[in-house]
């Protein structure tokens, strides 16, 4: 029984003996990662502050490229009802009311939106502007 005893304690020593030394390479290997990652992170970040850095000097570059070409054109619209031309792509509020004045004095007499005739008309403009037409707005055959 004593031997046995003895022999576990040895057993159990070289194990506590065997364990330091692995816990110091595992520390050890822990610092060699650590310092690589390290130095991996200073790689990485000063790849992305290079991406960074060519990224702002092509905007840069770019918007004084743009403000030493001013814009020349100026886009008009035209109003199709007076035929006003109103500065840019809305127009503005001027414009508004504008088209909703032409809009008010093309309405027919027979009621709100229109008769069923004149909306077919407005279709038939509409459609052979684009180039189709509307089967209710093509041109009636007369006679047989």
């Amino acid at each position: 029984m004593a031997s046995s005893i003895e022999s576990l304690t040895e057993v159990t020593e070289r194990a506590a003996e065997v364990s330091k030394g692995s816990i110091g390479a595992i520390e050890a290997m822990g610092d060699q990662i650590k310092a690589s990652i390290e130095e991996m992170g200073k790689s990485v970040a000063e790849n992305i502050c290079r991406s960074l850095a060519t990224t702002m000097k092509e905007v840069l570059t770019q918007v004084l490229r743009s403000r030493e070409q001013p814009a020349t054109v100026t886009p008009t619209v035209t109003l199709a009802p007076t035929g006003e031309k109103a500065p840019g792509p809305g127009g503005g509020e001027e414009a508004e009311a504008a088209r909703r004045v032409a809009a008010r004095e093309k309405l027919p007499s027979c009621g709100n939106g229109g008769c069923r005739g004149a909306r077919r008309g407005k279709l038939g403009r509409e459609r052979r502007r684009v180039g189709e037409l509307h089967w209710a707005a093509r041109p009636r055959q007369r006679g047989g």
